[in-house]
């Protein structure tokens, strides 16, 4: 293949990079990344902004989708409550990362308990997606990386391909293994999580029953295994555990494992050249990016 523009990753940052960007070819062997698990992983909403309406516009859908208010509770103290405090928000972090961890920027942290969303859901969204650059998808797994001579080697035998400029969606220490920088990539630390599909009456005989009038809630109460747990529109809820051990839980249907889940801020000294770049949450280490930001930065880059 001649020297192109590549992007490894096809989960919603680099469909949406494509899209923008149709001189990118994207390699993937897995469309939609983490948002092709078999059920809604937490809370996934395209939030109402300025960003996204042009967004859904460009791709020609914004007809489809309404706005919405997604509401957010807050269970501490053994109590449900519509707002949030400055000691409930520490607990948090301290129940999902550790006392050492730095919390990032989310709804927990800022203390917001709503906000304006479409009502696409992030399978329609990745759907979507994927129809409009499919001919520039390529079907592989990515296994190295040679920066020097700028060459990405797939996963089967012999495919080898060229890149002039190099955007990189996928977890950043995964890219970093790909790349041979073994030491770099073991200073990023995560919390493995686990997303747990259960049925409404798993709750019914605990003090969390009453959870209805949210669209999902953040528990740091340490006496309830889950911290966050998300209604979903077939009235089934999801829960999410930090680890990978979690026992099997009262009316479960189904669950997911996520390797790389809870991040770890981390301080990195390894410096790439321009023609790199780390685009979204999990490529950049920041828990905190949302779509819509993602946005924004694509359409500055169209713009300069």
């Amino acid at each position: 293949m001649s020297n192109t523009n590549l992007i490894i990753g096809g989960g919603i940052a680099g469909l949406s990079w494509a899209f923008y960007h149709p001189d990118n070819l994207v390699i993937t062997d897995k469309v939609g990344g983490q948002f092709s698990a078999p059920f809604q992983l937490g809370p996934k909403y395209l939030h109402h902004t300025p960003d996204t309406v042009k967004f859904l516009t460009d791709l020609g859908v914004i007809d489809n989708y309404k706005k919405k208010t997604i509401k957010i509770g807050f269970y501490y103290d053994h109590i449900l409550h519509p707002y949030s405090s400055n000691e409930n928000r520490l607990a948090y972090f301290q129940k999902t990362r550790g006392e050492s961890s730095e919390p990032y920027r989310s709804s927990m942290s800022e203390g917001n308990n709503s906000f304006e969303a479409f009502s696409i859901g992030v399978d329609d969204l990745v759907s979507i997606l994927e129809e409009k650059v499919r001919d520039r998808i390529i079907v592989d797994k990515v296994i190295g990386v040679d920066t020097n001579n700028r060459l990405v080697f797939g996963g089967e035998p012999y495919a080898t391909h060229a890149f002039e400029n190099l955007v990189v969606t996928i977890p950043r220490p995964v890219f970093y293994k790909m790349a041979g920088h073994i030491p770099f990539a073991e200073k990023f630390k995560s919390h493995p999580t686990t997303f747990v599909l259960v049925r409404p009456m798993a709750l019914e005989k605990t003090s969390m029953s009453e959870t209805m009038g949210y669209d999902y809630i953040y528990c740091s109460d340490t006496d309830v295994p889950f911290h966050r747990l998300t209604n979903l529109p077939d009235t089934t809820m999801v829960l999410e555990f930090k680890g990978d051990n979690v026992p099997e839980q009262p009316g479960e249907i189904s669950r997911f494992v996520m390797n790389i889940g809870q991040l770890v801020h981390v301080q990195e000294d390894l410096k790439w050249p321009e023609f790199i770049k780390f685009f979204g949450r999990y490529a950049e280490w920041d828990h905190s990016i949302k779509t819509n930001q993602l946005l924004r930065r694509i359409y500055e880059t169209e713009q300069s």
